[in-house]
């Protein structure tokens, strides 16, 4: 009897060990060549969390942009934009105009389209946390507009990354 247990408590230990040892697909903050993940959360004229599904992301880097996008697989289906020059660096970048230092980024939440800029919509920032020839990442925040019927809203907290 003790050795079925000294068997079965060995067997346990090399499980668990085997478990907590693998890692989870899409685990910690890698995606692969050509995708791009988006996250945000926003509020004003309408309200919600935004994660783009990396089954339909993209990334991609030709001069002279870089361009990030991601949609989820939610309805109603909700999208992300984020367009860079291929010259960005690290840094922090706010909003002039309808641009933050030549990066777009449009954003629509499923029934309206919004935008840098559009209806007036001031203080977006853009941080470029690092870049490389093949990845980027950073965070973004601030005001977008719809110019069709002037209304805004205010992403918090925005992330993203790509790989190209």
């Amino acid at each position: 009897m003790n050795l079925f247990k000294l068997k079965t408590l060995s067997c346990l230990i090399i499980f668990a060990t085997v478990i907590s040892s693998c890692k989870k697909d899409g685990g910690g903050n890698e995606i692969a060549k050509g995708k791009a993940e988006i996250k945000a959360s926003w509020s004003g004229a309408s309200s919600g969390n935004f994660e783009s599904s990396l089954t339909v992301s993209t990334s991609v880097k030709a001069s002279p942009l870089i361009v990030l996008t991601g949609a989820s697989v939610s309805l109603p289906p909700k999208t992300c934009q984020i367009s860079f020059p291929v010259s960005i660096t690290a840094g922090t970048y706010n909003q002039s105009g309808s641009t933050v230092n030549g990066i777009t980024l449009l954003f629509s939440d499923g029934a309206k389209g919004y935008a840098i800029g559009g209806a007036g919509a001031a203080g977006f920032t853009v941080t470029v946390t690092s870049v490389s020839d093949s990845e980027i990442k950073g965070t973004f925040s601030g005001q977008l507009g719809n110019g069709s019927d002037n209304s805004k809203i205010t992403i918090a907290n925005g992330t993203f990354q790509g790989k190209f």
